[in-house]
């Protein structure tokens, strides 16, 4: 995710940000422009110079304030959350350890590999995938005992492709450095017995959230469009949960929130607006959003959620964003 020239423009032109909204093509409205045109008529200059350095310092004001589409934030800000994602404390700073230790699925799954291996390592079946008895254990820690026996997975889960997020974990995981893989086996690293001792799981949660956000491709085991704005748009999702987290809500608003501020997803990727709805389902709110504990789910005839606890220590907003929020 780092800054180039072929960034796009957040505005959801399509066009090359450098040429967009900030450029020399800079995207203004009628309503600034007419303003714009109305405040030249009524003021005297003293030479072109300074005519051009009112209208510049204009449309600079212009560009740098927030836009309804964007909930408040600027396209300089919105860019900023694309691109440099973990690298703009002017947005937000994510700590490197947790002041208290964190609960989310992802760390029940780390808890039960952590049991199930020790400090061995365990042989990988035929296919080179974790053994079937780890897949069932993880894939019971990850849904919980009652729905795990619901859904009668011991009759058809036979390896670890066949449950998703098994390979996304597997992979954040090592991806991480905490996972020694061999062509026929896996173990946990020294570094991760070394952080876990240290500091629990406060140093290794935020390790895995980084990782499963710049490191781990979430398209990797689907065939839909690879849709890459959903992943960049970390901090923006984080955004969109503290601003509205505090109230249980359907995850399909914050689909139509994340449509709002890009609504050229889908013609610039192709597939449909549906298609885009049930992957940024998937990917967003019953994926990393569940797997990284950012939010509660309540089930009562549908499904609800809302920030969780857990969000304040994840990331801290800057001042400027701060306002925003409140």
């Amino acid at each position: 995710m780092r800054t180039g020239r072929n960034e796009l423009c957040p505005c959801g032109s399509g066009k090359k940000y450098k040429k967009c909204c900030r450029g020399k093509g800079s995207q203004v409205t009628d309503d600034f422009l007419s303003e714009l045109k109305s405040q030249l008529a009524d003021r005297e200059f003293a030479d072109i110079q300074d005519a051009e350095t009112f209208i510049g310092q204009q449309v600079q004001q212009h560009q740098s304030g927030g836009l309804d589409d964007f909930f408040g934030l600027s396209p300089e800000q919105m860019h900023l959350m694309l691109y440099r994602p973990f690298d703009s404390p002017e947005i937000a700073t994510f700590p490197k350890v947790l002041d208290h230790e964190p609960k989310a699925a992802i760390l029940l799954l780390v808890s039960r590999m952590m049991s199930y291996m020790g400090t061995k390592s365990v042989r990988l079946n035929k296919k080179e995938n974790l053994p079937l008895r780890l897949c069932h254990e993880l894939t019971e820690a990850y849904m919980g005992r009652e729905m795990y026996e619901r859904s009668n997975i011991d009759a058809w889960l036979k390896d670890e492709d066949q449950f998703p997020i098994l390979s996304q974990f597997r992979w954040t995981m090592n991806f991480a450095g905490f996972l020694d893989i061999k062509k026929t086996t896996i173990r946990l690293t020294p570094d991760f017995f070394a952080l876990y001792q240290r500091s629990g799981f406060r140093e290794i949660y935020p390790r895995l959230f980084h990782t499963y956000c710049e490191e781990y491709n979430w398209a990797a085991d689907e065939w839909d469009p690879e849709y890459k704005i959903i992943q960049q748009a970390v901090p923006f999702h984080l955004y969109l949960y503290k601003r509205f987290g505090n109230q249980w809500r359907n995850p399909e608003e914050y689909f139509s929130f994340f449509q709002r501020a890009f609504p050229q997803t889908v013609a610039l990727e192709g597939g449909s607006e549906q298609t885009l709805a049930n992957v940024y389902r998937e990917r967003v709110c019953d994926r990393w959003s569940y797997l990284f504990g950012i939010v509660e789910f309540r089930e009562e005839g549908e499904t609800r959620i809302r920030a969780s606890s857990l969000l304040d220590q994840l990331v801290h907003f800057s001042p400027q964003i701060k306002k925003l929020l409140k």
